[in-house]
């Protein structure tokens, strides 16, 4: 009869449309009671935990080293606007009070800010650094600072900038032509360590505002023997910035990481030390 023909016709069909036969049972066979529907081909949940271990070892393997290139592009771009907000307080100064070269850099640091910087900068909080109760420690070794930050704090001036950022100003008592300032890129919050989230520049007559080790000079005189430019720190080659800023430098302040940023053009490098 036709629906004879026709259920021969249409049992055909589904044998030959029919899926091929799942190899094991998915999640939702397991778990539900009322599921009817044909079998199909899926992962077993074995097969699923083993998958799960490996994308957990491999991402416990590699989150700690994005996570930290993350944080170094993060410091790398708060420094080098902090450096830049610097500098251009420095140059608009300059528009107001002559060049820089004929600052009074021997007053203190209070005085030189106030005479020079205050109008240029957007200042929150001001005061002695002997207030903030603030030490600061060294990348290598985790030890406090020694030198001017912890030796000589009296007359250190901070300044908290609208971003949080802190800067430190200090007239060092051995040199007559620098005013040596400290960038603080976390403020009060931790590691407070150097290279890390502390950085070293200075202001000179001639160099305008620059990092320890990077385009200063000693003693630079005048026609009359007069000293026109006295800097903190020398002009370092990459080997000398590396010595102070690397993976192998392990006894060193860490001072000339801001120069060796900026020479590798606003950038960590491979051998940064952390």
């Amino acid at each position: 009869t036709i629906s004879k023909v026709l259920s021969d016709k249409l049992k055909r069909y589904v044998r030959g449309n029919r899926a091929p036969r799942k190899a094991a049972f998915t999640l939702a066979e397991v778990f539900s009671p009322f599921y009817l529907s044909p079998r199909k081909v899926a992962f077993t949940l074995a097969e699923v935990l083993i998958t799960l271990g490996i994308i957990g070892v491999v991402a416990a393997m590699t989150l700690p080293t994005l996570i930290q290139n993350h944080q170094k592009k993060q410091m790398v771009s708060q420094l080098k606007k902090t450096y830049s907000l610097m500098n251009q307080a420095v140059k608009l100064a300059e528009t107001k009070h002559g060049d820089a070269a004929y600052w009074n850099y021997g007053t203190d640091a209070k005085t030189f800010y106030e005479t020079y910087l205050k109008d240029e900068l957007n200042v929150i909080k001001e005061g002695e650094f002997t207030d903030l109760n603030l030490k600061y420690y060294n990348l290598y070794t985790g030890k406090a600072v020694e030198g001017v930050i912890t030796t000589m704090p009296n007359d250190f001036y901070y300044l908290v900038l609208s971003d949080g950022v802190m800067v430190h100003l200090y007239k060092p008592d051995s040199f007559n032509k620098v005013i040596l300032v400290h960038i603080d890129l976390n403020g009060l919050k931790p590691p407070q360590q150097t290279g890390k989230d502390l950085f070293t520049f200075s202001i000179q007559p001639v160099y305008g505002f620059q990092p320890y080790g990077f385009r200063n000079a000693y003693n630079t005189t005048n026609e009359s023997g007069d000293i026109v430019n006295e800097s903190f720190g020398s002009t370092f080659d990459r080997a000398s910035l590396e010595a102070s800023c690397s993976k192998k430098a392990k006894k060193s302040s860490a001072s000339a990481c801001s120069a060796l940023i900026i020479l590798n053009g606003w950038d960590t490098g491979s051998d940064y030390p952390w």
